[in-house]
């Protein structure tokens, strides 16, 4: 196959196969084709563009094949387009459209003809230039990970050309409402360069210092050859700040009924600040059980909350409480501390004389009241007489309790028990002992033989009252409220259910009536 150039140009064209062409015994060969006229390139876009010209522009003309060469720098020799069917006649108008251009490039095209023998002649060289196109900024998303932090992607189309992600742009939504993105903060893109021959690449910045609850606009900022582009205007809104908790008391009402606790600020307010709560509770630390959830609005308030547990059998609980707002993915979660609350009677430990004397003795012993207040009381009477009142008093915290005793007769022997009642029931310890010294000289107290060492009093006292010397000894019969209380409860747990919880509501109502604050029953 020979090849022809043009003298106007010079350009040297490869031939195409004769495949492309028909077969060169349908028509004796007559020289090489006329030289065709390459004609300027029209439907130009960034990419793309339609290669044109004219075959046979002298004479007709028959099966005579053509397709185009286009290169950059003014050489039409890069590349060229497939081989078109063979034509015939004079001036004969021909085109190929072309993709993959690079944008905002020269480029040079030339029309070349070729006939059934393989011999070609290329056309003068046109030259266009295709269209600037900036880089493609799309799928733009944020992912807010606190309240003051967020995570920023676009995913950039370089667009053939080598692209540089120039960063991401975020600013607070009244900023933004009084300038746009003019006072926008930058944070950089990671990877901040994409290649050109890349189909487009995913870049992601990382933005702190956010306020909560707060909406923010954000974008893109990328660059190429053809200038510089900004991403479409997306928002997104960080989450509120989580409640305020703090688990409270409870209020143990009977063996089975509880009141519980707790406070709860929402923190704030905005979209995201509507707040609810709830206790959790249980027999375990693993709770299990849940009140009813509660809304209680938004703003910046400190709550008391409450809610009645019930049906709780006698036992150990643990509760806190709960709280929550309306953010993303759930929402903030605070929890309470844990506490625990008891709905049983509280526990008491031997009682151990110590200061043994003629007319003084102590006595100790660990008194727990289980979470609950209890009011504990302390009977004595000699070896004969009929245990009475000696001293009384209030528990708050588990611990030793010490009880002197005083105006004791020397020589006797002296019995003692003690009665503890919280909400939930009464305890009653043993019946105890001890013998003071008779009357003679010597120290005014000794230690009794394997007695306990005398144990120290605690810096915080309980309340004592001292019993009156008449009374010692004294064969009265006649039972204290606290004693008559603590047998109505015992016979009150040979039942059950709402009969049992009805017999000891009358029980405390008759034994132990509540007084007002001004004294009166």
């Amino acid at each position: 196959m020979r090849i022809h150039t043009s003298t106007a140009t010079g350009l040297v064209v490869l031939a195409l196969a004769a495949a492309a062409l028909a077969p060169a015994t349908s028509m004796a060969a007559s020289g090489p084709p006329q030289q065709p006229i390459t004609e300027a390139a029209t439907n130009i876009t960034g990419n793309t563009a339609t290669f044109n010209g004219e075959l046979n522009p002298a004479k007709k003309a028959n099966n005579i094949g053509y397709f185009f060469t286009y290169g950059r720098e003014g050489s039409c020799e890069e590349e060229r387009t497939e081989p078109a069917a063979p034509v015939s006649g004079k001036a004969v108008k021909v085109s190929s459209a072309v993709s993959a251009l690079v944008p905002h490039t020269e480029y040079t095209v030339c029309l070349v003809a070729i006939n059934a023998a393989e011999e070609t002649t290329a056309g003068p060289p046109v030259s266009f230039v295709t269209l600037p196109v900036l880089p493609v900024i799309e799928g733009e998303s944020a992912a807010p990970s606190s309240t003051a932090t967020a995570r920023l992607l676009a995913f950039i189309n370089p667009e053939q050309q080598e692209t540089r992600c120039v960063a991401f742009q975020y600013v607070g939504q009244a900023k933004f409402a009084a300038g746009g993105y003019s006072s926008a903060l930058e944070a950089p893109c990671e990877p901040q360069e994409i290649d050109a021959g890349s189909s487009g690449e995913t870049t992601v910045a990382k933005v702190k210092g956010l306020s909560a609850n707060t909406t923010y606009h954000f974008r893109a900022v990328a660059e190429n050859g053809s200038g510089l582009t900004d991403g479409p205007d997306k928002t997104f809104l960080t989450p509120p700040q989580p409640p305020l908790v703090q688990t409270g008391a409870a209020s143990v009402e009977t063996p089975s009924s509880v009141t519980i606790s707790g406070t709860v600020d929402p923190g704030g307010e905005g979209p995201n600040s509507d707040t609810s709560y709830h206790f959790e509770y249980g027999p375990a630390g693993a709770y299990g059980l849940q009140t009813p959830t509660m809304d209680i609005g938004q703003g910046n308030r400190l709550l008391t909350e409450t809610a009645q547990l019930t049906g709780l059998a006698p036992g150990t609980y643990h509760y806190r409480i709960v709280s929550s707002n309306n953010g993303p993915g759930g929402g903030q979660v605070a929890a309470g501390e844990d506490r625990t609350l008891t709905t049983a009677p509280p526990t008491l430990g031997p009682i151990a004389v110590s200061a043994l004397g003629q007319t003084a003795a102590t006595l100790v012993l660990a008194v727990d009241p289980l979470g609950s207040p209890t009011r504990y009381e302390l009977r004595l009477a000699t070896a004969g007489g009929t245990l009475q009142s000696a001293l009384g008093g209030n528990v708050v915290l588990a611990g030793p309790l010490v009880l002197p005793l005083g105006s004791l007769q020397p020589g006797t022997l002296y019995r003692y028990s003690l009665t503890a009642v919280n909400a939930a029931g009464a305890s009653e310890s043993p019946e105890g002992s001890l013998a003071t010294f008779a009357a003679g000289p010597g120290p005014g107290a000794l230690t009794q033989p394997g007695t306990p060492p005398q144990v120290p009093i605690p810096a915080i006292a309980f309340p004592v009252t001292a019993p009156k010397a008449s009374v010692l000894g004294h064969r009265e019969t006649k039972l204290t409220n606290a004693q008559k209380l603590a047998r109505a409860l015992r016979a009150c747990h040979r039942r059950a259910g709402a009969p049992r919880r009805r017999c000891e509501r009358q029980a405390r109502a008759k034994y132990a009536p509540r007084r007002h604050a001004n004294g009166n029953k």
